[in-house]
Order: structure tokens, then C-alpha cells, then sequence
């Protein structure tokens, strides 16, 4: 492993493990298909997908549901009410789950990668893992 990345292994676990005790329920390695979504018959489905987010015109199932995105969230300007399903792609989706979680909401954090938040810049990663 090169230098320095031995400590980012050590920082995704931590992130793993507090998304866990704030009690978002994680799906890794999952794509946000029609199918996995309605599984999950969430009330509200939050996508974060990063710095070009997607829109629910883009979802196989388009915007019939109630269907917010996770910048409106964050700066919020959307409310939501359990159980709550956040889509997210390389990350994007796991500071939204974990403020979601610390509301007190129910969440489910489905992600594409194996890791909650592998794309996060070290400046966000931080404030994030506090």
C-alpha cells in the first residue's frame, strides 16, 4: 500500500462504522434500479450523486413519488419523513444519510461502491468524520 493510504483504509471504516451506529442501513455494491428501489418502498428517495446531480426524470421510474435532492436537503429547503432512501453515487449520498440519521429519520443509504464515501476531498471527509 503506498504511503499515507494505509490511514484513508482506517478513516472508510470509521465512516462505515458511524453510519452504522447513527442507524443508516447500508447497500453497497447496489444500483439504484427500479427494482431495488421499490424493495424498499420508501416514503421520500433522496439521490445524491454528486456534482451533477441527477434528476428524477433520470430514474427508470421518473418523479412519481415523492423524490427530492440532496442539496435541498442539506441546505434545507426539503423535509423528510421515514423511511427515508438515499441513492448515492462514489459518496455523495453518506453526509445526507448520516445528517438524516442524526435527525432522527430512518435511512437506508444505497451506494453503488463498496465504500460510503471513497470520493470525498479531505476537507469535507474531516468535518464529515467528526
Amino acid at each position: 500500500m503506498a504511503p499515507g493510504k494505509s490511514e484513508l483504509a482506517g478513516l472508510l471504516e470509521w465512516q462505515k462504522d458511524e453510519l452504522t451506529r447513527a442507524g443508516v442501513t447500508l447497500q453497497l455494491l447496489t444500483h439504484a434500479t427500479e427494482d431495488a428501489v421499490l424493495q424498499f418502498d420508501p416514503d421520500v428517495l433522496i439521490v445524491a450523486t454528486g456534482s451533477q446531480p441527477l434528476g428524477a426524470e433520470s430514474m427508470p421510474f421518473g418523479a412519481g413519488g415523492r423524490y427530492v435532492s440532496g442539496d435541498a436537503v442539506l441546505a434545507g429547503q426539503a423535509q423528510a419523513s421515514d423511511p427515508v432512501f438515499v441513492v448515492s453515487n462514489m459518496g455523495a449520498g453518506a453526509e445526507i444519510a448520516h445528517l438524516l440519521a442524526e435527525q432522527g429519520h430512518g435511512v437506508t443509504l444505497l451506494e453503488s461502491g463498496a465504500d460510503p464515501a471513497p470520493m470525498l476531498p479531505a476537507g469535507p471527509r474531516a468535518f464529515l468524520l467528526e
